[in-house]
């Protein structure tokens, strides 16, 4: 029993993603092993924890230890053809293609040879021979053994079963290649839902299949095919572990502790039990109304009773709140390549963020704006989603917790009248500065409803920059989006031309004070930032309108020929030149005319100054400005 029951529950830890984990379970399992056939499973299992892990060297040793005579004692799969299958698994990844499909072949005669009844090796078999010829682009050859591995796999495995999710990823790959997008969306997203229903958010069989769902419908798939590498769990314990994992874990353990106390030390048992009790975390996607607090923050933080539409596997968020200084509702969303873009614009290509009702009405057209990277105004969304590097925004996961947070027990949050567990991140904050003190970075608060609060903290850095505690209760939390809640993303028709465009703007080279004279003038480049939008026109007028101040108080320094830009040539600088007309300082205003430039949200300036001196370089004596 001890043995079995080790070998179980090895293989009941695949359910949590964890190669290395369940590399050292297997080990153990080895120690105690004598039976020839459980030794058998063991290595070939091993080798295909190995295979997860990159270590292919290790994973062939495995494979050629598996001796025929042990090979033969083993229920489940015949000599010949489990060992032609193993071999072209190994082949198939070192990406030796033509000879792991003779491999695969040859496993198939065996197969047929030995009257073979494991259904559940010969759907193995052809999935990996699909798995190939989905790599090297052959439609048909994939298409005809997919088929004949589904047919076996759907009448033996259960509806929820994770291998039928490898199944019908790899039938997604399949439609992907011929074309076929909506057949390859319709299937990828069969294997997520299995994925979701019984293994955890963070597995990576979990992870690979979302990705490729993402990619058949963005339609940029990189071509990542996963073999069929699927650690065969046993029927009644896949069954038994749909209903409670954490039950049949502790009845294990239970068993080893007893039968098999030598097998584990007593931190890894303890680590591998507080997985199974653990915080599950923001789920990919949810809907949530929520109050944020915030005590101290220098970060962008909105704060009050807020609305959110999170929606990581199809990149796209929603954020309604209320605008500070119009006290307006206001909504911000980033989508991914959102519909009803512009073919070849940039917000085809890049993630997009709208604002509708914005808090400075004064500048918006038709209540709404839209800008694509590089993004200059971050909205309501985490501080976290803003790049180190440059003004990008993406959308990444919501708040993800870091490992090794400590359970310490329930706590009462008022605001929503029940208890929570809380658990506190290992790092720990000390916000000097405020003076709170030493806080953990990050507390989560978790009910069996899902999340109900987090606190976050993180200490000032540098001389100017202020410490940063901000509490958030989700006074409401429903996971996944429901269907009623679809229209929120739906934006106004024809929004490339009905709302601002934020990207349009100009790019002036060189930067600085112009200088005209009577001797001689000046000049500048000037080149458009983003294409015009084509609904509104292609071409794109430049004027430049004199702006006076009290200090700028010139009337007409200089005089400028019109500039036309078009859909072809708007990212080639074209030249602004400048004479003298006057003595004085001006201040002009860059504007523009159609393809979507009469609207701008951030306005282009520059100054001329017309005077004695040198021109291009300065003005000898006082500037002529002001006064």
């Amino acid at each position: 029993m001890g043995s079995n029951s080790c070998l179980n529950f090895a293989r009941l830890t695949y359910l949590f993603g964890k190669w290395e984990l369940l590399k050292h379970f297997y080990k153990k399992c080895l120690e105690i092993e004598k039976d020839h056939e459980h030794l058998a499973i063991i290595h070939s299992d091993l080798a295909l924890v190995e295979l997860q892990l990159g270590h292919y060297d290790e994973a062939s040793t495995y494979f050629r230890s598996i001796e025929p005579k042990q090979v033969t004692s083993i229920k489940e799969n015949k000599p010949t053809a489990f060992t032609y299958n193993n071999t072209g698994i190994m082949l198939h990844r070192r990406r030796s293609f033509n000879v792991a499909v003779q491999s695969f072949q040859n496993a198939l005669a065996a197969y047929a040879a030995e009257s073979g009844n494991n259904k559940g090796l010969l759907g193995t078999i052809y999935h990996n021979i699909t798995a190939i010829h989905n790599e090297k682009s052959n439609y048909k050859e994939a298409r005809d053994n997919i088929e004949r591995c589904l047919g076996i796999r759907a009448a033996i495995l259960p509806k929820l079963h994770p291998t039928l999710a490898v199944t019908y990823n790899c039938k997604a790959i399949t439609y992907y290649i011929n074309g076929s997008c909506d057949k390859a969306i319709e299937y990828a997203q069969r294997a997520v839902d299995i994925d979701r229903n019984v293994l955890a958010e963070d597995h990576p069989q979990t992870i690979l299949h979302t990705r490729n769902l993402n990619s058949f419908k963005n339609k940029h798939y990189d071509g990542t095919v996963s073999f069929d590498a699927i650690i065969p769990i046993n029927e009644f314990l896949w069954r038994t572990s749909r209903i409670s994992i954490c039950v049949l874990a502790t009845a294990v353990l239970d068993t080893l502790q007893i039968s098999c106390s030598r097998l584990f030390d007593s931190a890894m048992l303890e680590s591998l039990w507080i997985k199974s009790k653990s915080q599950k975390g923001f789920p990919k996607q949810f809907q949530a109304v929520f109050n944020v607090t915030v005590v101290q923050s220098s970060d962008l933080v909105t704060q009050g009773v807020q609305s959110l539409l999170y929606d990581y596997v199809n990149l796209r968020v929603r954020y309604d709140y209320q605008g500070w200084l119009s006290k307006q509702n206001e909504t911000n969303m980033i989508i991914y390549k959102p519909q009803g873009a512009e073919p070849d614009s940039p917000a085809a290509n890049d993630y997009v963020m709208y604002n509708f009702r914005p808090d400075y009405p004064a500048i918006t057209k038709n209540d709404c704006w839209y800008s694509s990277n590089p993004m200059r105004s971050i909205g309501p969304f985490p501080f976290t989603w803003y790049s180190e590097t440059g003004n990008y925004y993406q959308i990444k996961e919501w708040f993800p917790l870091p490992t090794g947070m400590v359970n310490k027990g329930e706590e009462w949050i008022p605001e929503l009248q029940t208890n929570a567990v809380r658990y506190d991140s290992e790092k720990i904050c000390y916000l000097r500065r405020s003076g709170i003190g030493k806080v953990p970075c990050l507390s989560y608060f978790e009910t069996d409803n899902g999340p109900a609060k987090i606190i976050t903290a993180r200490a000032a850095v540098g001389s100017y920059d202020s410490d940063s505690y901000v509490i958030t209760v989700y006074l409401s939390f429903i996971n996944g989006i429901p269907s009623e809640a679809e229209h929120l993303f739906d934006l106004p028709d024809h929004w490339p031309a009905y709302c601002g465009n934020a990207n349009t703007g100009f790019t002036v080279n060189p930067v600085r004070g112009f200088v005209v004279t009577p001797q001689g003038g000046d000049g500048f480049a000037l080149q458009l930032n983003t294409p015009p939008v084509r609904e509104l026109g292609d071409q794109v007028k430049i004027e430049f309108k004199l702006n006076p101040s009290w200090y700028y108080n010139g009337t007409k320094c200089t005089t400028f020929k019109p500039i036309v830009f078009n859909k072809d040539n708007w990212q080639t600088p074209q030249q602004v030149d400048m004479s003298f007309t006057d003595y004085g300082c001006c201040s002009y205003i860059i504007e523009a005319n159609g393809g979507g430039y009469d609207w701008q949200y951030q306005s282009s300036s520059f100054v001329v100054y017309g005077c004695e001196g040198e021109a291009g370089y300065g003005c000898t004596g006082k500037y002529p400005c002001g006064g």
